[in-house]
């Protein structure tokens, strides 16, 4: 049983690699085969988090009709299995749906606050993250340029990629 969760958990690496490159289409692929390697196998935790990074893809890719079903299910796991961390992600995810739907204040307020538990837990690196999303959708949205950003060097991630707008 070791195996198909140490190949989905390898895949679902991949498919977070080749989001963060911007090849969504390739990052889709590959996440749902670690979704699919996932099925049926004991270990819930690590198909929520292989969930959570195919959320995170869409959002990248401005496939944002398709994340709102995902966050059900991750927000159904985060109250079932009371999850403050996972809840965090999940809040991340919504405040950046809230931003590109049209409430920038309310939704930056979401972001900072998960940032807010990733720093506090001491996981700086989904901090950065989490500040560089932030920082990629209020440039998106126009309320800030980019160049005053850290992390915002870069076209938002939803305009790139064939699984975005080409």
């Amino acid at each position: 049983m070791g195996r198909p969760l140490s190949r989905a958990i390898a895949v679902s690496q991949l498919a977070e690699i080749a989001g963060r490159l911007e090849d969504y289409d390739r990052a889709l692929e590959l996440i749902d085969q670690g979704l699919a390697l996932l099925c049926g196998l004991p270990q819930a935790r690590s198909y929520v988090i292989s969930l959570g990074i195919r959320a995170d893809i869409l959002i990248a890719a401005g496939r944002l009709d398709d994340v709102e079903p995902i966050l059900e299910e991750l927000a159904r796991y985060e109250r079932e299995q009371q999850d403050p961390l996972g809840a965090a992600f999940n809040q991340k995810r919504r405040g950046l749906l809230a931003i590109y739907h049209g409430d920038v204040e309310g939704g930056a307020r979401m972001v900072r606050e998960a940032l807010g538990v990733f720093a506090a837990k001491g996981l700086l690196h989904y901090a950065q993250d989490a500040e560089q999303s932030l920082a990629r959708a209020l440039a998106t949205t126009g309320e800030v340029k980019a160049q005053q950003l850290p992390g915002a060097a870069h076209p938002p991630m939803s305009r790139r990629g064939s699984a975005g707008r080409r």
